[in-house]
């Protein structure tokens, strides 16, 4: 798989906890702390791209300082990447 990373906005949630949103693709994500958040999205990037051999058919990623992020939230690019729970 080629390296590419995507911008994903963290957001503190209500119940506690971080819940992710890609600014460029449908996908979502949660962790109970922000180091789980940020690896959940790495594995839900994993699992989006590992069913396709040629990644031409997403968007190309947005450039980090185009985010728009009007309400101050923690953004920052993430790669593809495996979590494994600890528990």
């Amino acid at each position: 798989m080629q390296k590419i990373e995507y911008p994903a906005i963290l957001h503190v949630a209500e119940e506690g906890g971080y819940w992710v949103e890609f600014y460029d693709l449908p996908v979502f994500t949660q962790g109970n702390d922000l180091e789980e958040a940020i690896l959940m999205a790495g594995d839900a990037l994993l699992c989006l791209f590992s069913c396709e051999e040629d990644l031409s058919g997403f968007p190309p990623p947005t450039p980090l300082e185009k985010v728009k992020n009007p309400k101050g939230e923690i953004v920052r690019m993430i790669a593809p990447k495996y979590y494994k729970s600890g528990k």
